[in-house]
Formats: structure tokens, C-alpha cells, sequence
């Protein structure tokens, strides 16, 4: 069964995910470090969430993680250690560890915005980030099982290429047209 599509479309979306949630930490990032008046939510000025610093580094990863990973789908890409089912579960693993960390803590710090999300745009972008990391995380996961499935699937270790899909590089055809003469034994 072709399963590579279904990883394919994982992968495009956690991309899509990853590129979204840095976009919004990049904004809230940019907000806290500018902003001459008190937070509405912390009442400081000039300064950064540890978090969200966190959700940048985990959604540029990411970004990287999906787009090689990608090529490796698309290109069929099977040769070598970077690009075996191995190594593709390992930085998902990271990446996974990464987005639970991050979606967590976020979910956790600001864990009640709802009085305030209606009138301020900076609620608004942390509900946002919160949302969008937890989907983040939530991608990661399906690229794992798609990934294992896929493993399975084609009876392929760790060691088997990534893309999924049957390695015949290097093998010739057959282009012989008729059938051999029987050598006699003298």
C-alpha cells in the first residue's frame, strides 16, 4: 500500500503549522520587546517569554525538519544515514519533545484568557499560539505513526530508506530477448 502521500500531506501541514506559530511568536516577541506601556497581562515592558522564545527555536526546527523531509518524500531520496526511517523518527522524536514542551508550558502560563480575549489583540495572539502549538504538537505525533506505519508496511527497519517506497537505484533490468543456449558439458 502507497502510504507516502499520507506522509507527504502530514508533513506539508506540520510545515503549514510551523510556519504559522513562528509567525505569531515572532509578533508576540516583537509586541513585548517594543512596547513602552505595561503588558496587559504582566505588566512589564521590554521583555520576552522564555516560552515563546522556545516555540520560535521548536517552529523554525520544524520548518527545516518538514521541508528535508519533504524532499526526501518527493525526490525518493533513500541512500545514506540522514535519510533512513531511522533518523526520520529520531528528529521527529526532538521535534515531538519540543512541541510538548512548548505547547505545555504555554497552555500552562497563560491558561486563562478568556477575559480578555475579546478586547485585546495580545490575548487574541496568545490563544493563537497556544491553539496552533498544541496542532504543531499534534502533527509531529501523526508524521511519527505515519512514519511507523509506513516502516511496517513495506517491512523495512530503521535502516530502510525514508521515502518509503521500493530502492531499485543501481539494479538493471533484464534486457535479454531470448532465452540462454544450454551450455554442454565436455
Amino acid at each position: 500500500m502507497a502510504f507516502y502521500p499520507v506522509r507527504t500531506a502530514f508533513y506539508s501541514l506540520l510545515f503549514a503549522v510551523s510556519a504559522t506559530v513562528l509567525g505569531l511568536t515572532c509578533y508576540r516577541t516583537n509586541y513585548t520587546e517594543k512596547q513602552d506601556e505595561p503588558d496587559i497581562l504582566t505588566h512589564k515592558t521590554h521583555f520576552y517569554s522564555a516560552v515563546i522564545a522556545e516555540l520560535i527555536a521548536t517552529s523554525a526546527l520544524s520548518i527545516i525538519w518538514s521541508l528535508w523531509v519533504l524532499s526526501i518524500l518527493l525526490g525518493r531520496i533513500g541512500r545514506g544515514p540522514l535519510t533512513n526511517y531511522g533518523t526520520e523518527l529520531l528528529g521527529l522524536l526532538c521535534l515531538w519533545v519540543l512541541w510538548l514542551v512548548g505547547a505545555a508550558i504555554t497552555t500552562h502560563k497563560w491558561s486563562n484568557l478568556k477575559w480578555c480575549r475579546g478586547s485585546f489583540r495580545p490575548c487574541r495572539i496568545l490563544e493563537s499560539i497556544k491553539a496552533m502549538s498544541w496542532l504543531g504538537w499534534a502533527f509531529t505525533t501523526f508524521c511519527i505513526l505515519a512514519s511507523l506505519w509506513n516502516m511496517k508496511s513495506n517491512n523495512q527497519d530503521f535502516t530502510g530508506p525514508a521515502h518509503g517506497r521500493g530502492d531499485h537505484t543501481g539494479t538493471y533490468p533484464e534486457t535479454r530477448t531470448t532465452a540462454a543456449r544450454p551450455v554442454s558439458a565436455v
